[in-house]
């Protein structure tokens, strides 16, 4: 698997250790879930909730031995490595609510910018405030997912379908996240997702496409 600098990664693979390798690894991967736990409890009592907005975030999961893989090689958005710990705690935020609505983790800038009272820096930013979610008025906003990723293989995701498009080999592999929420059974050879797939691709190619947004503004402008 070459990264597009042309940097060789070769996966880690569960059959390329011994058998008691992987409870080693498990056992590891839950004491340290354990421990962000406990350090994440100890900062939300040591900070002033009032004034304070504690914002959580993860950039990438882990096979975990899922698929027969170890760590996060192949980047792949498989949920193994596409879905992330999420949450907000603090000043404004109306506790004990669990959003089931699939949401990303660009969303924090839109948040904590409305939250501050600032203006998004561009008008073409990717992101959604969650702050009507957090203060428990508004459900999150309904709207399609994407994950890119370096293997060529960008991801959306809308309402229960999640698609992952190999762009080069024009491979698709399309799951249906509430019957299949293992994504164990591809769908995409089957005739009556066919037009489906043509419209992820479509919104796919036009979102490769957009340029980067100008985030950063001079002091002049």
């Amino acid at each position: 698997m070459r990264h597009p600098r042309g940097t060789f990664f070769e996966p880690d693979r569960v059959d390329h250790h011994a058998a008691d390798h992987l409870p080693k690894v498990l056992a590891a991967i839950r004491a340290g879930i354990n421990h962000v736990d406990d350090m994440v409890g100890e900062l939300l009592q040591s900070v002033d909730l009032d004034n304070t907005l504690v914002i959580f975030l993860s950039d990438h999961g882990d096979y975990g031995g899922h698929r027969g893989y170890l760590g996060k090689i192949p980047w792949l958005p498989f949920d193994d490595i596409a879905r992330v710990p999420f949450f907000m705690a603090g000043a404004g935020v109306s506790g004990g609510c669990r959003v089931q609505e699939p949401v990303q983790s660009f969303d924090a800038v839109a948040t904590v910018l409305e939250c501050v009272g600032l203006p998004a820096p561009c008008s073409d930013l990717d992101s959604y405030s969650l702050w009507g979610v957090l203060e428990g008025r508004a459900p999150a906003p309904e709207r399609s997912i994407f994950c890119g990723t370096l293997e060529g293989s960008p991801m959306l995701r809308r309402g229960r379908y999640k698609h992952i498009w190999h762009t080069v080999a024009n491979v698709h592999i399309l799951y249906d996240l509430e019957s299949d929420p293992g994504e164990t059974h591809n769908l995409a050879a089957e005739p009556r997702h066919r037009g489906l797939l043509d419209a992820n691709v479509d919104t796919l190619q036009a979102m490769l496409a957009r340029p980067v947004p100008p985030l950063w503004r001079s002091p002049t402008s």
